[in-house]
């Protein structure tokens, strides 16, 4: 049943691609994942934006992350782009690290601090760089709180004077 799921995903009547989904998630099928991230490239209907996303979420799987940059950078709701900067932490693919690092200019603060949690689920020197430049740069406090909790969950002893140096 799996092969006929993966051909109505892209079925033009929307109430089809809808419980597509819907099935998939149910399914819950780590091979799933690249289809369902290629159709969130394409996909033009929020509803169903919103449950690929959450299948994502579920499989801890990003496929093609061409569709989660698209929704983070250019959706137009904000939810869905929070929901995308989360995606994107829990995957735990080190190339999702500069798409979330290219959402941190997002007009959206929620958007922003869900970028910084996400961040913070991985390690490196970039990542440390591109939260503490979050620390001293973002306009918004709360972004800032995010940036900076994200570097404290981290557990870097090295980053203990450069946040002291800002907070002085």
């Amino acid at each position: 049943s799996l092969y006929v799921l993966l051909k109505t995903l892209t079925d033009p009547d929307r109430n089809i691609r809808l419980a597509t989904v819907r099935s998939l998630y149910k399914i819950r099928q780590a091979s799933t994942a690249s289809s369902l991230a290629i159709q969130l490239f394409e996909e033009t209907d929020r509803e169903i934006r919103d449950g690929i996303l959450d299948v994502l979420a579920v499989l801890r799987k990003g496929g093609d992350l061409r569709g989660l940059q698209k929704v983070l950078y250019s959706d137009g709701e904000e939810n869905l782009r929070v929901k995308a900067a989360f995606v994107l932490g829990i995957i735990r693919e080190e190339r999702a690290i500069p798409i979330l690092a290219g959402g941190l200019g997002d007009s959206s603060m929620r958007v922003r601090a869900e970028i910084c949690g996400s961040l913070s689920m991985y390690r490196g020197r970039f990542v440390t760089e591109t939260l503490m430049q979050t620390v001293k740069k973002d306009g918004d406090v709360y972004v800032r709180t995010a940036a900076l909790y994200g570097l404290l969950g981290m557990k870097e002893k090295k980053m203990m004077i450069p946040l002291f140096d800002i907070l002085a």
